[in-house]
């Protein structure tokens, strides 16, 4: 089952985020999301495996900062006062094959560049010790 935040975080948000390693059922969800109005645009961030933790931190950030500089440019040239907002779905981990992602480092990544992010840790009970959503606060 996936469950995401109320519709209405969506209907402001003009970009969702997500990993090309998000989970399935994530992933048709932010497809769906796309399909229906306002129709926010989705990127993509290709993870590659074999890859390292730091590969991952470094190359989403580069990501995020380039689609940061892509709305911000949009939002200059809308001139009618709206926010757009970036919305970023983080998988915990990926579930095949198993690995672990850098959600926390990536969290803080979009707390700087004031992306909202929304974290799957469903599949990372029990492979995570303490795991601490209110720590880490994400959006």
């Amino acid at each position: 089952m996936c469950l995401l935040p109320p519709f209405r975080v969506y209907s402001v948000s003009r970009y969702l985020f997500i990993a090309s390693t998000t989970y399935d059922a994530v992933d048709a969800t932010v497809r769906y999301l796309h399909d229906i109005p306002p129709h926010p645009y989705v990127s993509v961030f290709k993870i590659t495996l074999p890859t390292t933790r730091q590969s991952i931190i470094e190359d989403f950030r580069v990501h995020i900062k380039a689609l940061r500089a892509q709305v911000d440019q949009r939002q200059e040239a809308l001139k009618d006062g709206s926010k757009l907002k970036i919305v970023a779905v983080i998988d915990a981990l990926i579930s095949n094959p198993g690995i672990l992602l850098p959600w926390k480092e990536m969290t803080q990544i979009c707390k700087e560049e004031g992306v909202w992010s929304l974290i799957d840790a469903a599949h990372a009970i029990g492979q995570e010790v303490d795991i601490d959503l209110g720590k880490v606060a994400p959006d």
